[in-house]
């Protein structure tokens, strides 16, 4: 099973749960959270970069939303967000967009 394929069966929770574990990894936590703090840190820092990645991802919606494979759709969406600067594995992201919705992500 690849990395893409697992982190297209993971939920939203969980997924956030990764984000936020990615995050503080490189700061180093010493007192390791909650999953609950951990999915809600993660769910706020997808928050802050709601803007940027709708401004990023939408202009391609429709090259997005046209794939009829949900992994050709997460690689697309990988690619354009590999070329942010999030301080995160850009799959982990993809996943989650893929999850929430592209249509939700680009109202």
């Amino acid at each position: 099973m690849t990395t893409e394929t697992q982190y297209l069966q993971l939920n939203e929770t969980e997924l956030y749960e990764l984000i936020d574990k990615e995050i503080h990894d490189k700061q180093s936590n010493a007192f390791p959270a909650s999953t609950k703090e951990l999915t809600e840190k993660g769910r706020r820092w997808f928050e802050s970069k709601f803007q940027l990645l709708k401004d990023s991802i939408c202009p391609y919606k429709e090259s997005i939303l046209n794939e009829s494979d949900e992994s050709k759709a997460f690689i697309e969406t990988v690619d354009l967000i590999s070329k942010l600067t999030l301080g995160i594995a850009p799959a982990k992201l993809a996943a989650l967009l893929i999850k929430i919705g592209i249509k939700h992500l680009c109202k």
